[in-house]
């Protein structure tokens, strides 16, 4: 098949759907190698029912086992990929995957001093159909853990609104107090002042303008002398009569 040896193909699920493939005996030559390079690695084909490989399905092959092996694993010693793809020279392997990275099947980089291939990310290959189930299981996994984490910041969502708007109401019932108490303090203040003088002049009438007699004296002084008050003081006026008299 022209598909199995094209650079940059790795998934041939289109290719085994075909109607003339599923026409095919299940057990025939060709559905058996359509398989082997959908689900299978390169040291199945030794024991499967397939038509001889050219040099260019090997190729393909290998580079198709170098992409499940991605799947494991994120360092990949090179011992592991030539004793898996029995290679024995180092170029030829470093060139399977170098052609990866060029079609971008394959991202990370080789780490030639360790000698091992560091692995980023990696296309899938086909799916068997007994791992559709497996995968749809993992799938709903993950979504129900997507869903929980969604709930619960949805829930930190609402605390911190609801925690913000009783900020904003706290710090204007602050403002408010504030304000109420400024004014009224200020009012006080003036009154105070009012007060202060008025007892200050009272306390130096010698401020008062020239020609004023001050503060008002009270109404007791203002009265007229009792008539006792009169008769206390007669004698006195009386004896200093009689002194010049005698003179």
């Amino acid at each position: 098949m022209f598909g199995l040896r094209v650079l940059g193909v790795f998934v041939f699920s289109d290719l085994r759907d075909n109607a003339e493939i599923q026409s095919l005996a299940p057990e025939s030559k060709l559905r058996n190698l359509l398989d082997l390079f959908c689900y299978g690695t390169y040291g199945d084909h030794k024991t499967a029912f397939v038509p001889e490989l050219s040099p260019a399905q090997i190729r393909k092959l290998r580079q198709l086992t170098i992409i499940s092996a991605c799947d494991l694993r994120r360092l990949i010693p090179y011992d592991f990929l030539l004793k898996s793809l029995e290679l024995t020279s180092l170029r030829e392997l470093e060139d399977l995957i170098i052609d990866l990275f060029y079609v971008e099947a394959l991202f990370g980089k080789l780490d030639q001093q360790k000698r091992m291939l560091v692995v980023d990310s990696a296309i899938g290959r086909d799916l068997r159909p007994d791992d559709l189930p497996i995968l749809k299981s993992a799938l709903y996994s993950w979504s129900n853990r997507v869903d929980s984490v969604l709930n619960d910041v949805a829930l930190q969502v609402t605390k911190a609104t609801i925690l913000k708007k009783q900020w904003i109401e706290s710090n204007v019932c602050v403002s408010d107090n504030q304000s109420n108490a400024q004014t009224s303090a200020k009012h006080d203040g003036s009154k105070s002042d009012i007060d202060s003088l008025t007892m200050d002049i009272d306390d130096h009438p010698d401020i008062y303008p020239e020609g004023s007699s001050g503060p008002s004296p009270p109404l007791s002084q203002l009265s007229p002398p009792s008539s006792s008050e009169k008769v206390r003081r007669s004698p006195l006026r009386v004896l200093q009569k009689g002194r010049k008299g005698g003179k």
